[in-house]
């Protein structure tokens, strides 16, 4: 595909992502062969726990959704932005998916792309290689959202291997774990749940080989910071690139699945009120194909969906190329 015009190159760039938790729009600006973030904007939407028994979204979760795509659209119109949106997990099963779709078209005037869970995979790593902070590796990325995960193989500007299961921190928490105090018999039967639901993407990467182990999304994100302030007594706000050993990720997943009440949970230096309820659904699945895959530490990454889709747009514009990712 040729380049864009100039003007058009010019443009800043809008990502939205229609997550499972949360429903994010990211705005940057490509200046001097780097990104720029303009603006952030998150709305915990939490699809993935606003499902009726027929397996459609709440009318009122499609309307909260809805108003704020349509309150995106004037954040993106006011910045002269090239949009980019995409819809995930919760919105790939739900009944009414479709549906919620053709309104955001409708009413707020964004045309959203549903994607597979495949090919949300290769936008992880797309997202993971443009950040520049890790190079010249082959990387398993592994992506933990709110109702499922991703995982991706790569090598250089090239994907080896992606696959996608059906498990998230809030779906996890929703139908396993629910609010603190957790029994033993509910910790171990959401560990079950989510072996059962990685069981084929483990048997898919298990014979491969990697050199780094790189792990994106809010809730690693947040583990980053706990282990952090567990460590100095304040929250680090310098957790790209940190390492985590599996030893400490499990030390994390005891203190959130011990603690007798949601106060407790709340008190853990580093914890962020928003994603006290759902944190230990998300470091269960990192522990458990953590455990399956024999990974000992991870690298934590930032990035991830929404600077992959910055990133296909700016390579579709011809002002970024994929072998020097």
């Amino acid at each position: 595909m040729s380049p864009d015009t100039p003007a058009t190159s010019r443009r800043p760039i809008a990502a939205i992502d229609i997550g499972s938790n949360s429903v994010f729009l990211l705005v940057v600006r490509m200046t001097h062969g780097r990104t720029r973030v303009l603006h952030r904007h998150k709305d915990r939407a939490r699809l993935a726990a606003a499902f009726d028994s027929k397996g459609s979204l709440r009318p009122e979760a499609v309307d909260r959704v809805v108003q704020t795509l349509r309150h995106f659209r004037r954040t993106i119109d006011g910045y002269g932005a090239e949009v980019r949106a995409v819809a995930t997990a919760a919105v790939r099963v739900a009944g009414n998916g479709a549906e919620l779709l053709d309104r955001i078209a409708a009413e707020a005037g964004i045309d959203v792309e549903l994607l597979s869970g495949e090919r949300e995979a290769e936008l992880v790593y797309l997202g993971v290689r443009h950040s520049g902070r890790i190079r010249g590796h082959r990387l398993l990325c592994v992506d933990v959202g709110g109702g499922s995960t991703e995982v991706v193989l790569g090598s250089g500007a090239q994907v080896l291997l992606r696959a996608s299961a059906s498990v998230g921190a809030v779906s996890l928490c929703e139908k396993e774990l629910g609010l603190p105090p957790v029994p033993d018999e509910k910790l171990q039967a959401a560990r079950a749940h989510a072996r059962d639901r990685i069981r084929t993407l483990v048997t898919r990467f298990e014979s491969r080989s990697w050199d780094r182990v790189v792990a994106t999304s809010g809730t690693i994100q947040r583990i980053a910071r706990i282990i952090a302030a567990g460590q100095s007594g304040r929250e680090q706000p310098g957790i790209d690139g940190m390492i985590i050993s599996a030893r400490d990720l499990d030390r994390v997943t005891a203190a959130l699945a011990n603690c007798p009440d949601m106060a407790a949970r709340l008190a853990i230096p580093g914890m962020d009120p928003q994603r006290a309820d759902i944190l230990l659904g998300g470091a269960l699945v990192f522990q458990e194909l953590g455990r399956a895959l024999g990974v000992r530490r991870w690298v934590v990454c930032k990035a991830g969906l929404r600077m992959g889709i910055v990133a296909d747009v700016l390579l579709r514009r011809g002002q970024v190329r994929l072998d020097r990712m």
